[in-house]
């Protein structure tokens, strides 16, 4: 089975100074072991981006743009990259109409619209809660840790 994993799970994950990581990573390796494919969207690489380049004074992991790209070649030789489908834009709008996601809600409705284009019903978060809204839609996500 195939799980998508939430940008947040990919950050702790590559941070072992997170207080999260060693949960986080052993529920990955626990889900591996047991055989789940676990994925990234393109909308992980951006957002992990973002947080690795911005200044840990503001929850960034203060990396320059080299080191950033370095973290991200790892975390993609890690997980199955998969890519956006062609539809995912109009599945996004749709999912932001249908469930009314505003704001910050809207990333999350992309990563669901993103499953639903790979037809991925599993995802590994550590905001259970920003999901809840896409129950019809996503099994209950894997919040492991």
């Amino acid at each position: 089975m195939r799980a998508l994993l939430d940008t947040n799970v990919v950050l702790r994950n590559a941070n072992m100074l997170d207080p999260l990581y060693p949960r986080v990573n052993q529920a990955l390796r626990k889900l591996a072991a047991d055989g789940w494919d676990l994925c990234i969207a393109p909308q992980n690489v951006v957002e992990f981006l973002v947080v690795a380049t911005r200044p840990v004074a503001v929850n960034g992991f203060g990396l320059t743009s080299d080191e950033a790209r370095q973290e991200i070649d790892v975390v993609m030789n890690s997980y199955t990259v998969l890519p956006d489908p062609p539809d995912l834009l109009q599945r996004w709008l749709d999912l932001c109409t249908r469930y009314q996601a505003r704001g910050r809600q809207a990333h999350d409705a992309r990563l669901v619209a993103f499953m639903q284009g790979h037809g991925i019903a599993h995802l590994l978060t550590l905001n259970a809660a920003d999901f809840v809204r896409y129950a019809d839609v996503v099994c209950p996500p894997l919040t492991g840790p």
